[in-house]
């Protein structure tokens, strides 16, 4: 399996970061986030299981946060982002690859779908848990049908549960109805379309992990990549394929 050439992609985020930046959008990004209430979450990391889901713009965004820390630290970040793209559909051990000692390492970039976490209504969450879980057991179906891979039921099937903690002075629940979330995704939907180019514009979110895989490898050689690491992991903990491939591909942001 090799890396697929990536230096013009890599040149053209590059360079959106650098237009972003012109046009602050960072900025713009920060005054749509603003319209999620002020909540008490006191940032204790317990709920940060998977990578978030992220639309393009908060991609870019997030990517721009990345460029500005030191080298060890992108070297550091990169491999965790794809050690946990390749692999987190066959381990619980794996968390989201921001997070270093509790603390989530892009809080002032921290994207939509975590600032809104633990502010949905009871019901929304549970239907948000039954469509996260019927998504997973048609994932595992396919890896099984089509490349001979059983993805562990305790990783398909392991439900976060939303954080009790955000509550008003009154102590009520603090809570986002669905009419006033979908808002706020759409204009962070229209900044996109405003500022990105066609071929990243996307009504569709993605975590950010697999964003970032996709500039290293296209869609089947990921797919094929990611079976060959579970099957490994699979048989006795072996990652000699992921070490490898992390220690030598040149992963970089």
């Amino acid at each position: 399996m090799q890396t697929v050439d990536t230096k013009v992609t890599l040149a053209e985020v590059g360079e959106l970061v650098e237009e972003a930046r012109e046009e602050r959008i960072a900025r713009r990004v920060d005054r749509i986030y603003q319209q999620v209430p002020a909540n008490s979450c006191e940032r204790c990391a317990e709920y940060c299981f998977n990578a978030a889901q992220v639309h393009p713009i908060e991609f870019l965004n997030i990517y721009d946060a990345l460029l500005a820390m030191p080298e060890l630290t992108q070297a550091r970040l990169a491999k965790r982002l794809i050690e946990y793209e390749l692999l987190h559909m066959a381990t619980l051990d794996l968390t989201c690859p921001f997070l270093e000692r509790d603390e989530c390492i892009v809080d002032e970039r921290m994207p939509l779908e975590c600032r809104l976490f633990g502010l949905y209504p009871k019901g929304d969450y549970a239907a948000i848990q039954v469509e996260s879980r019927s998504a997973n057991e048609q994932l595992a179906m396919f890896y099984a049908r089509n490349h001979r891979v059983l993805l562990p039921e305790e990783v398909m099937l392991h439900e976060v549960e939303q954080c009790q903690n955000n509550v008003q002075a009154d102590g009520k629940a603090l809570i986002v109805g669905d009419r006033e979330r979908q808002h706020v995704h759409s204009q962070l939907f229209a900044l996109g379309e405003q500022f990105l180019p066609e071929e990243w514009q996307s009504s569709d979110e993605a975590s950010f992990t697999s964003q970032y895989a996709e500039l290293f490898f296209d869609a089947d050689d990921l797919v094929e990549l990611k079976v060959k690491v579970i099957k490994e992991y699979q048989s006795g903990g072996k990652r000699k394929t992921l070490d490898k491939l992390l220690s030598t591909s040149g992963l970089k942001f």
